[in-house]
């Protein structure tokens, strides 16, 4: 539903907000069966599977939505009206919880990595027993300096929450990530509001599982891949 300005009978605001969400779990519901029939890569492996960058792509990049559909409504609950400035949503989170200045930077990178194709060119090395990536080479216009500021270049991951910056090299423990550091966000943004902004309480269904909240989305999602494979490490941003 859209979100009611209770001061004004009748009247509300068009914030697709947390209508994401429902297409975020539908996403990890695909993701979770490919994972139950061994089709979701493993840490050893030097890619993911092809659904499985699919799915986790449009997961970020829906993620992202999100987040910038909150700054939109957050600053029409802090501002009582649709009349304010122009703003960079990323940039606006970055200045207004400046703790998490790495970690907008780098969603804000990786939705740009996804969304305008940051291209890059690289070979796979079949030498040893597990095969790996080797002359990872970005195509020097991609990102304006954003990479550069963002990115390690012997991993190629973020520095801070470590998220492959090469979109098609993103994987299951990526998209854990980046749920986790938006849920963050949103959480951050939520007490900004004074728990107005209807976000975090937010509820999704996950198969059988009824009244999820995003973070618990998160908590579910990194219990089934810890199952899958235990060599995977997951840190909270």
């Amino acid at each position: 539903q859209p979100y009611r300005i209770t001061s004004m009978p009748g009247q509300f605001i068009s914030v697709i907000g947390t209508k994401f969400f429902h297409g975020i779990a539908r996403l990890c519901e695909a993701i979770i069966r490919d994972l139950e029939r061994g089709y979701i890569s493993k840490q050893i492996d030097s890619s993911p599977k092809h659904d499985e960058n699919a799915y986790c792509i449009s997961v970020c990049t829906l993620a992202s939505a999100s987040i910038e559909s909150a700054v939109m409504r957050l600053l029409f609950l802090e501002n009582k009206s649709i009349h304010f400035k122009k703003v960079e949503p990323f940039k606006w989170l970055s200045e207004a919880f400046p703790q998490k200045l790495s970690v907008t930077d780098e969603l804000a990178f990786i939705r740009g990595a996804i969304l305008h194709n940051h291209l890059y060119q690289m070979e796979r090395d079949w030498s040893d027993e597990t095969p790996s990536l080797k002359n990872i080479q970005k195509r020097p216009a991609s990102s304006d300096g954003k990479y550069e500021k963002n990115v390690c270049i012997i991993t190629n991951k973020t520095k801070c929450l470590r998220i492959n910056a090469v979109p098609s090299q993103i994987r299951f423990i990526d998209m854990i990530i980046f749920l986790s550091a938006t849920s963050d966000l949103l959480n951050l943004m939520e007490k900004r509001s004074n728990n107005e902004l209807g976000f975090s309480s937010s509820r999704l269904e996950l198969g059988s599982d009824r009244g999820l909240t995003l973070e618990n989305l998160v908590c579910v999602l990194c219990t089934k891949l810890t199952s899958y494979d235990q060599l995977y490490k997951i840190d909270s941003a």
